[in-house]
């Protein structure tokens, strides 16, 4: 998150089911993103479409490396 300070976040848990959970790691470790990060990110983009508003200019960060094509 950009410039938030730990002391303003939330904690929320989310469940999923076995499989649900399985593929979610799978692909994160398969494009090298933090679970925690990309979820954070789905919700602020899902909430911003929902309520009309945009949604701040963060990014999950994915640790894959980049070929050039």
């Amino acid at each position: 998150m950009s410039n938030t300070n730990t002391s303003q976040l939330a904690r929320v848990n989310v469940l999923l089911s076995v499989d649900e959970a399985e593929r979610f790691s799978v692909y994160c470790s398969k494009n090298g993103f933090k679970k925690s990060t990309l979820i954070a990110r789905l919700v602020r983009e899902y909430m911003a479409r929902e309520d009309g508003t945009h949604a701040p200019k963060t990014r999950a960060k994915s640790t894959r490396k980049r070929v050039a094509s």
